[in-house]
């Protein structure tokens, strides 16, 4: 069923935030191709958290990943960020998945505070068509993957984040959508909102996730703010078990 954005807004304000500490991040280098990675864990003491891996576009993280791994934070999911560096996967899907993959098995080994059932995946373009391809049954925000030719998988829960005003928003909402999967049309939101406004001035263009051509990359801090909430907040329900389940 398709998830209103008027919904996942308040399944963002409805679920906590803001009152778990975290500690600082920390950079470490990984097999390729990950390469540096950024790592931000709740607070010391903390056991059995779960994990988000986050992946980027085409041109590396770019700081596009700031306020979603603070919401993240907030809710006290551990976050690994992936494409810090020019070793990392370069903006290709297949590598972009080995990374993930990569970055996974070095969580389980390294991350001991990380339970590595309980992990998800955040992508920003080619990333979230990555992230789509790497599921495997682990939730997914796919954040303006581009919609012409995308498929989406029948076992994973996705929530799929594009912008309203966005060239290909007509084939988002067209998209045939498996059990499991939530819709969020950011309004007046075009490509790459969650670019830094420093880096996109005038609206730079950026690689299509699609691999064809380029499209206007238009900075937007409130969408940025929105799906970032929107994000966190379906990301906590999908990793963390109801109350009543965990005693």
């Amino acid at each position: 069923m398709r998830t209103t954005r008027a919904c996942l807004l308040a399944a963002a304000l409805a679920l906590p935030a803001g009152a778990l500490a975290q500690t600082l991040p920390a950079d470490h280098t990984l097999p390729a191709p990950a390469g540096t990675t950024r790592l931000t864990l709740p607070a010391r003491g903390v056991e059995g958290v779960p994990m988000v891996l986050v992946l980027p576009d085409s041109l590396g993280d770019q700081g596009r990943s700031d306020a979603y791994v603070e919401a993240l934070a907030a809710r006290g999911l551990a976050t690994l960020v992936i494409g810090l560096d020019s070793a990392g996967p370069g903006g290709d899907v297949a590598q972009t998945a080995r990374a993930a993959a990569v970055a996974r098995d070095w969580a389980a080994a390294h991350v001991p505070a990380a339970n590595p059932d309980l992990v998800g995946l955040i992508g920003f373009g080619t990333g979230a068509r990555a992230a789509l391809l790497a599921a495997n049954g682990a939730p997914v925000v796919a954040l303006d993957p581009g919609c012409d030719g995308l498929a989406l998988p029948a076992y994973s829960p996705v929530l799929l984040v594009h912008g309203g005003a966005a060239s290909d928003a007509a084939a988002c909402a067209a998209l045939p959508e498996p059990a499991g999967t939530a819709m969020l049309a950011l309004p007046g939101a075009a490509h790459a909102w969650d670019l830094p406004p420093a880096l996109a001035p005038g609206g730079a263009l950026v690689p299509s996730p699609s691999g064809e051509g380029r499209q206007r990359a238009r900075p937007d801090l409130a969408a940025t703010a929105l799906a970032a909430q929107a994000a966190a907040a379906w990301m906590y329900q999908q990793l963390t078990p109801p109350r009543s389940a965990a005693r």
